[in-house]
């Protein structure tokens, strides 16, 4: 619930009380939605924003 929620991977770490991340990236990371088209238009938009583009 707290993936689906947003939480990132270090809060269900300490909500679980994992000492190491992989742990739950190993057991939950199939959780976690697909992001890759979301985060490459965002870095897309700040590299044209940085270089004075307009991003089209």
């Amino acid at each position: 619930m707290a993936i689906a929620a947003g939480a990132d991977v270090k809060l269900v770490q300490a909500m679980l009380g994992h000492a190491d991340a992989t742990e739950i990236l190993n057991r939950y990371g199939h959780l976690w939605p697909d992001r890759l088209d979301e985060v490459t238009g965002r870095i897309e938009a700040a590299r044209s924003a940085a270089l004075g583009l307009h991003h089209v």
